[in-house]
C-alpha cells in the first residue's frame, strides 16, 4: 500500500512519529463500569469518502443500540474518521452495541459496528444476599485450587526472603553480547551460556 509509511521491523529503530490514524475501519465499545461506556474508532479516508459519495453528503453519528430489542438509545454527532467518546449507559445489567453511521436526509451508511458488550449489574441480584467468606475459608479455597492440603503459614522473615527471590527474578537484565546464547536456569534467572 503506497499511502502507508514504512513500519520498522524487528531490530529496526525508527524516529518516525506514530501515525494519528491507521485506517483500520473498526469501532470498539467497552463497558467502563455498570453505568458508563467508552468507544473509540478509526475509519479509513476511502471508507468515509465512499459513504459521503453514495449519500451525497452527511454527518457522522455514534449510535448506542440496546439489545436484544435493537432500539436506538442515544445518538451523538462525532468525527467520522477517528475519535473517542465516553457516555452514560441508560441501564446496567444489559447488552449494547454501537455503530458509527453517516446520516444524510434520512438515509444512512454504517461505517463500522462494534462487538456486543455487556454492562455489568450495579448491585447483587435481588433475593441473593451477599456471601461473606472468613479468612480460613478463603485459605482453604486457595489451597484446594493449588492442589494443597493447606497453605503454608510464613513468618515475616520467610516472606522477606521469598520477596527477595522474586525481586531478583525480575531485576533488570544485562544485555548479552551478539552471538551469545541465553539459558533460563532452574531457578528462573537468565544467564549467558558458557
Amino acid at each position: 500500500m503506497a499511502d502507508r509509511p514504512h513500519l520498522a521491523g524487528p531490530g529496526e529503530v525508527s524516529d518516525d512519529p506514530l501515525p494519528s490514524a491507521y485506517g483500520t475501519d473498526w469501532l470498539v465499545l467497552m463497558a467502563r463500569d455498570p453505568t458508563w461506556a467508552y468507544a473509540y474508532w478509526d475509519i479509513s479516508v476511502a471508507r468515509v469518502n465512499s459513504a459521503v459519495g453514495s449519500l451525497g453528503g452527511g454527518k457522522a453519528f455514534l449510535r448506542l443500540i440496546g439489545l436484544p430489542d435493537g432500539l436506538l438509545l442515544a445518538e451523538y454527532e462525532v468525527s467520522a474518521q477517528r475519535g473517542r467518546y465516553d457516555f452514560a449507559l441508560p441501564h446496567s445489567d444489559r447488552s449494547y452495541v454501537a455503530e458509527l453511521a453517516l446520516l444524510h436526509f434520512g438515509r444512512k451508511v454504517i461505517l463500522a459496528r462494534s462487538e456486543v458488550i455487556y454492562a455489568p449489574a450495579s448491585a447483587p441480584a435481588p433475593g441473593s444476599p451477599p456471601t461473606f467468606v472468613s479468612r480460613a475459608q478463603q485459605r482453604r479455597a486457595l489451597a484446594t485450587r493449588a492442589g494443597l492440603d493447606e497453605l503454608p503459614v510464613l513468618s515475616p522473615s520467610e516472606w522477606t526472603a521469598r520477596l527477595d527471590v522474586a525481586r531478583s527474578l525480575f531485576s533488570p537484565v544485562t544485555p548479552l553480547s551478539i552471538g551469545s546464547e541465553a539459558r533460563l536456569s532452574p531457578f528462573g534467572s537468565w544467564s549467558a551460556a558458557s
